[in-house]
């Protein structure tokens, strides 16, 4: 039984034991516009526009097969800015029949497209990241 083990142990890929490699590709970004702010000062008020939420039309392709819940997924995106600067996903958004019950199921190398939406920013989207467990 242990040499049975051992053997299987040996010839099973490691990528079966190893994280889904994630790869995210920017099809096409999209500025949000989110309005206005007062700004009191002296001698009265000034408006500003405040900046644009970044948002992102995104393609998902994962090394593994993966089941996820789609709505709890915004937390595995991050966008690079051309500043430098990182954002957190602040939601995430599937095709309708890629979801099931709540479920978004990434078959190995079988790229899924998403709409992904950041914190405002006066800086652009370089890129997008996949921080996945």
């Amino acid at each position: 039984m242990l040499r049975f083990f051992i053997s299987l142990m040996i010839f099973s890929s490691a990528s079966v034991f190893s994280k889904p490699m994630c790869d995210v590709n920017i099809t096409r970004t999209h500025d949000v516009n989110r309005g206005f702010q007062v700004i009191e000062k002296k001698g009265g008020e000034v408006i500003l526009e405040n900046p644009p939420m970044r948002c992102a039309e995104v393609t998902i392709t994962l090394s593994q097969k993966q089941k996820k819940v789609s709505s709890w997924l915004y937390d595995n995106f991050e966008a690079i800015l051309v500043d430098g600067n990182r954002l957190q996903a602040s939601q995430i958004t599937f095709r309708e029949e890629d979801i099931k019950s709540g479920y978004i199921t990434f078959k190995p190398n079988q790229a899924k497209q998403a709409y992904v939406c950041f914190e405002e920013s006066t800086s652009s989207i370089s890129t997008v990241e996949c921080l996945w467990d």
